[in-house]
């Protein structure tokens, strides 16, 4: 194979493994909770100790890979990836779970981080954009078949080996990047701006450390309103010193264009809304309808069909062809409307209501992935193309984590409402119905079943899963309205930039 070629497929295999790694988790958290002996919130860090590291040092990881060689960040990425994911393994409490995933956050962040300027460094023209198709199918097949994988290995083999399938594609990609990945950086020779790479990061990670913090400590403790003041004083500061740096990390000025501003928008947006809600649909399907981890993933199978499919033809055969506001658009009205329909579940508590909805989701989210892409390289030089990918990255990250958060404040709150309420006069005097309402939105179903008296199962199982049906229900309306305001946002900020058959935009206003 070329140098191309081989570039192509690593900057895949890696993407793959870290987003896989988001999605993959979804599906095994019923079997580490109970594995573990975790909680709610633990639940939810298992998800966020990976995506807050990656959104914090995103950027910062792609402004020190311009400068010190993508080449070189990629193969530190790779290294510690899989050295983390061995940790994960190895994980024996909630605890040693959450810092194992935090390192390979860390890990991950080098690796996205690179993904898309090793590939601008080697591609142009309409190459780059069948390039950007086939990453783009990676990057949404990976995050949509997830759940299928997951399953499939939790069920056979246990939850361990979600992690250590990574050992040896990691192994492998780290040996063959060595002599097949050319090196690429920003030739101005412009210094490491340590400044706002330490009040970004830091800044970042108090924002997103509070909101991931609020559902368990509460919004108005002194430890999540002191993470999100502390991370926005930090982001001020940042704005302040890159507005008067000479070479700073993150040019202010890219946030002129409206269409680089819409595609940092808009991927929030995704990743916060739909991305955000993967999780809560697997605690329903496994912990309400009683799947199993291989079955609850191939229930997402339309959508991860769907998606993958949708991207590539997207990149291969549409961009460059129509505009980026169109493309945009079309893209975001299914998603908008796949989301929604999925709300059906709330009132037929059957997963088969969804369907539907996932086919559609899948085809629309497929397609936005490759043109927000092509959005982010084509508004900066080559050169500097770490620097704009790895804003509208950061974007895509704290969604996720964002998304998880407050989708999962929703989550629990209606659960344990309708629990709580349909045990109401049916417990013994002390007997906590808030916690087992807490206990069911975290997927603990069968344990509060087991806990409880024979002749009551029945009914308790028929409550637990109106309950987890009814709180998706809500989080989907939500999540349809955050897909309808992308929706908005594409309309509204991106212009009608036309590609060329040689690759350079040119926005049309």
């Amino acid at each position: 194979m070329s140098r191309r070629s081989w570039t192509l497929l690593l900057v895949c295999v890696a993407t793959f493994m870290l987003l896989l790694d988001i999605s993959v988790v979804t599906t095994a958290l019923p079997s580490i909770r109970e594995d573990l002996g975790a909680g709610f919130s633990d639940v939810q860090w298992a998800l966020d100790a990976y995506t807050l590291p990656i959104a914090a040092l995103l950027l910062p990881a792609a402004s020190l890979a311009d400068i010190t060689g993508r080449k070189r960040v990629f193969l530190a990425g790779l290294a510690l990836f899989t050295l983390a994911s061995a940790g994960c393994a190895a994980a024996t409490g909630p605890l040693a779970l959450d810092v194992a995933r935090a390192v390979q956050g860390v890990g991950g962040a080098l690796l996205f981080a690179t993904a898309l300027p090793l590939l601008g460094n080697e591609f142009r023209g309409r190459d780059r954009a069948a390039a950007l198709g086939i990453w783009s199918a990676t990057l949404a097949g990976s995050v949509a078949i997830g759940p299928l994988i997951g399953g499939a290995l939790t069920d056979g083999l246990g939850w361990r080996w979600i992690f250590l399938i990574n050992l040896p594609v990691g192994v492998f990609a780290f040996v063959a990047a060595l002599s097949r990945i050319a090196e690429s950086r920003d030739p101005t020779g412009r210094r490491v701006d340590v400044p706002g790479l330490v009040l970004l990061g830091l800044g970042l990670t108090g924002i997103v450390f509070g909101i991931v913090r609020g559902n368990t400590a509460g919004w108005t403790s002194a430890s999540v309103v002191g993470a999100l003041v502390a991370g926005a004083l930090m982001l001020v500061a940042f704005v302040l010193v890159e507005a008067r740096s000479s070479r700073p990390m993150l040019e202010l000025g890219l946030f002129r264009s409206a269409t680089f501003s819409g595609a940092m928008l808009i991927s929030f947006l995704i990743s916060a809304g739909l991305i955000g809600s993967f999780a809560y649909i697997v605690i329903l399907m496994q912990a309400g309808l009683g799947y199993s981890a291989l079955g609850a993933g191939l229930r997402f199978l339309p959508l991860s069909v769907l998606s993958f499919v949708s991207a590539a033809l997207t990149g291969r055969r549409l961009m460059g062809r129509f505009s980026t506001r169109a493309l945009l658009t079309v893209s975001m009205a299914p998603t908008t409307v796949g989301v929604l329909l999925m709300t059906r579940v709330g009132a037929t508590e059957s997963w088969l209501a969804m369907v539907p909805g996932l086919v559609v989701t899948g085809f629309g989210f497929g397609m936005s992935t490759p043109v927000l892409a092509d959005v982010a390289l084509g508004a900066v030089p080559p050169a500097k193309a770490g620097m704009a990918t790895g804003a509208v990255n950061t974007a895509r990250q704290v969604g996720v984590a964002v998304g998880v958060a407050g989708l999962g404040a929703l989550f629990e709150a209606k659960v344990r409402d309708e629990v709580v309420t349909g045990l109401a006069g049916a417990l013994p005097p002390g007997v906590p119905a808030g916690r087992i309402g807490s206990a069911v939105a975290a997927g603990g179903t069968r344990d509060v079943l087991a806990a409880a008296p024979v002749q009551a199962r029945a009914a308790l199982s028929q409550l637990a899963t109106a309950a987890l049906s009814h709180g998706l229900a809500d989080v989907l309306i939500v999540s349809g309205v955050i897909m309808a305001a992308a929706l908005l946002a594409a309309l509204a900020l991106v212009r009608a930039r036309q590609t060329t058959p040689a690759g350079v935009g040119a926005e049309q206003r």
